[in-house]
């Protein structure tokens, strides 16, 4: 599992349960021993292992059961997100760079998203508007749209349209036909 799939919210409130709950335990399951009339000194490491482990199942039970009654209550969500959902975000991002005619980071941006996903046609879409807006480069815009129409066969779909217009803007614009 890479980092970047871990829930760092949820992680922070186990280790923080767990620094509330271990110490207590821990003196507890020492005093237990100490009561009970052993005062073997090889014991006392074995109070604070039992506590430790005491400790870690009283988590998970709690932690259990939190989820459980989470989820009877406002119900599970969803619980997984394909790769395109993630990356949806880098889009929002990629776009307010270009609205802030920020281009290359817009470029950076994208280039990042279609690493992870090649074929996504918003993000086809949005990196031939920028080489096209931003910098004038049409060939560029040419092979991302091209890319696009690849991926997306359907021509009735917006995506295709819009970039079948832009395809065209292109072409005309280089003939001559369009001025800039």
């Amino acid at each position: 599992m890479a980092l970047k799939d871990v829930d760092s919210a949820a992680l922070v409130s186990y280790v923080k349960t767990m620094a509330w709950t271990f110490p207590f335990l821990a003196i507890l399951g020492y005093f237990l021993y100490s009561f009970a009339g052993i005062r073997l000194v090889f014991l006392t490491p074995l109070a604070f292992l039992v506590s430790f482990v005491v400790a870690v199942c009283v988590q998970c039970l709690a932690e259990h059961m939190g989820t459980s009654s989470a989820n009877f209550i406002y119900g599970s969500g969803k619980s997984t997100f394909t790769v395109r959902e993630r990356l949806a975000a880098n889009l929002s991002q990629a776009r307010y760079h270009k609205m802030r005619k920020e281009y290359d980071q817009a470029i950076q941006v994208l280039d990042k998203t279609l690493c992870q996903d090649s074929g996504f046609p918003e993000a086809l879409l949005l990196m031939a508007q920028i080489h096209w807006e931003g910098f004038q480069e049409g060939e560029e815009a040419k092979k991302c749209l091209l890319m696009l129409f690849r991926t997306m066969p359907d021509k009735d779909a917006a995506l295709n349209r819009w970039g079948k217009k832009l395809y065209r803007d292109i072409l005309q614009s280089s003939k001559g036909l369009v001025a800039t």
